[in-house]
C-alpha cells in the first residue's frame, strides 16, 4: 500500500430535510399537532393541580388509566372526545373549554366590534402578565372564554 495515498473519509449521508426556504407541509403539520397536544397537556396538568388531585386520584374519578393521563399531560397522545369529557367532569371544567384547548371548539363570535375589541384587550392583558406562567395564562384565557361564551348565551 502506498503511504502517500490519502484515504478519503466517507462523506456523511444527507439527512432527509428540506432545503432552507422550501416548504415542509408535513413537518409543519406534525409540529402544529404536537404543539396542540402539549398545550392541552399543560392545561390539564394545571387544572389537575389547581383541583389538588394526583394523577391516580384523577384516574380513579375518570376511569381513565393513570398511565394514559400521564401521556396526555406530557403531550404524547391526543385523547378522544369521550376521554376529554371524562377528564372535564373529573376536573369540574366544561368540556367546551377542553375542546377549545384541542382546537375542536370554535370561539363564539362576538356580537359587536366593541365586544371583540374588549375580548382581545382582556386576552392581551392576560398573555402579557409577567406574574403568570404560560400554563396559567392558557388556563385563565380558557376560563375567561368559557365565562364570556356563557354570558353571551344568556343575552
Amino acid at each position: 500500500m502506498n503511504p502517500e495515498a490519502a484515504i478519503e473519509p466517507t462523506p456523511p449521508k444527507p439527512k432527509n430535510r428540506p432545503r432552507k426556504g422550501t416548504a415542509d407541509p408535513k413537518g409543519a403539520e406534525a409540529k402544529s399537532a404536537r404543539s396542540t397536544r402539549e398545550t392541552l397537556g399543560e392545561f390539564l396538568r394545571t387544572q389537575r393541580r389547581i383541583a389538588g388531585l394526583s394523577l391516580r386520584q384523577l384516574a380513579d374519578i375518570t376511569s381513565v388509566s393513570n398511565a394514559y393521563l400521564s401521556q396526555i399531560e406530557r403531550g404524547k397522545h391526543k385523547p378522544s372526545i369521550e376521554v376529554l369529557r371524562a377528564v372535564a367532569t373529573g376536573l369540574n371544567v366544561s368540556a367546551e373549554t377542553l375542546l377549545d384547548q384541542v382546537g375542536l371548539f370554535e370561539d363564539p363570535a362576538p356580537t359587536t366590534q366593541e365586544t371583540a375589541s374588549d375580548a382581545r384587550a382582556t386576552e392581551a392583558a392576560i398573555l402579557s402578565d409577567p406574574q403568570l406562567t404560560p400554563p396559567q395564562r392558557e388556563a385563565l384565557i380558557a376560563v375567561y372564554r368559557s365565562y364570556a361564551s356563557d354570558n353571551q348565551a344568556d343575552d
